[in-house]
């Protein structure tokens, strides 16, 4: 059965899956259910309230399916303990967000690991659409706010290896605790649920009887944020020193090359994907965006067109389903190569910079704003109509002769093939384009200023 709906699949439900929650329900004999915030492939992401007071009112618990619970990895947290140092030993700066407290909860598909976390505000991914485009203010200080933390990650020796504008958010300028359920209400509006009856008729169902869709945290009041970024879910962490050969969990679209052809894992890899960042808080579309589906060989084939400087062996490696072959060949399967495929014409750094329009932000603002209206532009799409090149249709300003040479410069000095040659995180942050100054963030509206 088709699932069209922006929430977990039903599927996910099971012996061993996803937690069936609903709202009002209490989580660990503590947490009330209130809100959806997100969810993964094996976790689901709620504000609740906390009835300890332990962390404040109002947390996020991430709760994550009964197989994933059992993992080694989730029994650990050596990997992020450089990482919860440096948090203790500068003051708690909020570069990680890493979690406050861990608690298990059992349900009828099995027993659960709940990971307690501060509320956050919205994460990128949500900022730099195609119907809503960050101000040009925000972009180099966030630009430069993540490339510190990842050379700061990277000198802790530690890798993120998931690394998307997901995984990255907005901290707020104060706690949610004085706002009432009911003020929640007001923001919020409403929970949206889909109700789930024709894909669990047998009683007791492993599903709840409905899934909750995830709140819009840029609805949030504009004073309620600040332009602090974070970086957030630490899953997928591993030691620099001990990086694992495989392919990576990343989406496959920031898969750097090493990784698909040489299951390279390590800081290069983490710097690939900051690089795949810095174009997404330009352009609503990832630059290595593929058109097969979402899979390692369409992303391969982009930075193929994008790139062309591949070598040979890379040209010439095997996949099988779209996915690279890393084990001895086996008879009667017919392989696929790059080599098997027209590449595109006309694509590069610099066309794919050129691309880049951007919006102008208003003057002055309402104090009464939400959090997304400061920081964004509203861009109505007609899908039916709108194609990828057609955005710079939306009355939005062309970047400047300037900005595009230094910009591409450093998309080409992070996207170079060889993981040897790639800039660091260090060098990235040194860059040219980083070290122009920031437009005054003091003008940028009723929250702008870290607190």
């Amino acid at each position: 059965m088709s699932w069209e709906v922006d929430a977990e699949h039903p599927y996910k439900y099971g012996p061993g899956g996803l937690c069936p929650i609903e709202l009002g329900d209490r989580v660990a004999n503590r947490f009330i259910v209130l809100r959806k915030l997100g969810y993964g492939g094996f976790a689901t992401v709620w504000l609740v309230c906390d009835e300890n007071r332990r962390h404040g009112r109002y947390v996020a618990l991430k709760v994550v399916s009964a197989d994933w619970s059992n993992d080694a990895k989730f029994e650990s947290t050596k990997v992020v303990d450089p990482l919860r140092g440096y948090e203790r030993d500068n003051g708690s700066p909020g570069l990680f967000i890493l979690e406050l407290e861990r608690v298990f909860h059992t349900s009828r598909n099995g027993r659960h690991l709940c990971q307690v976390f501060p509320v956050l505000g919205p994460a990128l991914v949500s900022l730099n659409t195609s119907d809503c485009r960050l101000y040009p203010v925000f972009v180099r200080d966030f630009a430069q706010q993540l490339a510190r933390a990842v050379e700061t990650m990277h000198s802790l020796g530690v890798c993120h290896g998931d690394l998307t504008p997901s995984n990255i958010a907005l901290r707020l300028a104060h706690p949610l605790d004085s706002l009432t359920e009911e003020q929640l209400d007001e923001i919020f509006g409403p929970p949206e649920i889909q109700t789930l009856e024709f894909f669990f008729p047998e009683t007791p169902s492993p599903a709840p009887d409905y899934v909750v869709l995830s709140v819009d945290l840029g609805r949030l009041p504009s004073n309620y944020l600040t332009t602090r970024l974070c970086i957030i879910d630490f899953d997928h962490a591993f030691s620099s020193r001990n990086a694992p050969k495989q392919l990576s969990h990343i989406p496959h679209q920031y898969l750097a090359p090493e990784n698909i052809f040489t299951l390279t894992n390590g800081p290069p890899a983490d710097v690939w994907a900051l690089g795949c960042i810095l174009y997404d808080l330009r352009y609503p579309m990832p630059i290595f965006q593929d058109l097969m589906g979402g899979c390692p060989l369409g992303t391969a084939l982009r930075i193929c067109e994008m790139l062309r400087n591949l070598p040979r062996e890379w040209m010439e490696f095997p996949f099988d389903d779209s996915y690279p072959v890393h084990e001895p060949l086996q008879q009667g399967i017919e392989y696929t190569t790059l080599d098997d495929y027209r590449k595109s014409d006309g694509f590069n750094l610099d066309f794919e910079v050129g691309e880049i329009r951007e919006p102008q932000r208003p003057v002055s603002t309402s104090e009464t704003e939400s959090g997304r209206e400061w920081l964004c532009l509203s861009i109505p799409i007609d899908w039916d109509t709108t194609t990828r090149r057609e955005f710079k249709a939306q009355n939005l300003k062309p970047i400047g002769k300037d900005d595009a040479t230094l910009f591409v410069d450093l998309l080409g000095k992070i996207f170079d093939s060889n993981d040897q040659r790639r800039i660091t995180a260090g060098q990235v942050l040194a860059h040219p384009w980083l070290k122009e100054p920031s437009q005054n963030l003091s003008n940028a509206g009723p929250a702008a200023s870290p607190v």
